[in-house]
């Protein structure tokens, strides 16, 4: 749990269907198997809805570092998320079509964590296919020569 992505929701559980609260966070966060360089930033608009909490989250910013798939060295990429929304329930529906996409209101203590569906977007949003720079010329396949810093005398390489 990353304290900086927990809110409290409690004037949200007796308000009407519409109400909505804004927030907005920044601070370290740790997710597993993401390097995460940078504090992360957004706000979040939180809405009573039947049921539960419908939760938009906007200008999601952080750097994240990735190893370039050409050259093999780490690189600082920025990850922008301009918007994502989930819904939070207090109990869990009936009908539940994928348990990853369900998340509960913390009913005990009246807080939502947002720190599942920021990870999930975070992994949507990785470049499939990292590079340091558009001009990465990547490493000789023959000498394992980083061709961005040394020229080889390979006869394939360009």
């Amino acid at each position: 749990m990353n304290k900086s992505l927990t809110f409290s929701i409690s004037s949200l559980v007796e308000a009407s269907t519409g109400t909505s609260q804004k927030f907005s966070f920044q601070g370290p966060v740790d997710f597993e198997g993401i390097k995460i360089t940078s504090d992360i930033s957004g706000q979040i608009d939180v809405m009573r809805i039947e049921g539960g909490l419908n939760v938009i989250i906007t200008d999601l910013t952080l750097e994240i570092k990735l190893n370039c798939e050409k050259c093999l060295i780490p690189s600082i990429q920025k990850i922008l998320i301009p918007k994502t929304d989930r819904q939070f329930y207090f109990v869990p529906p009936g009908d539940i079509g994928d348990i990853n996409d369900l998340f509960l209101v913390n009913n005990k203590d009246l807080t939502i964590d947002v720190s599942e569906p920021i990870r999930q977007e975070i992994i949507l949003h990785l470049p499939s296919i990292p590079v340091c720079s558009k001009s990465c010329k990547g490493l000789c396949a023959h000498c394992g020569k980083n061709r961005n810093f040394e020229k080889c005398s390979c006869k394939d390489a360009t």
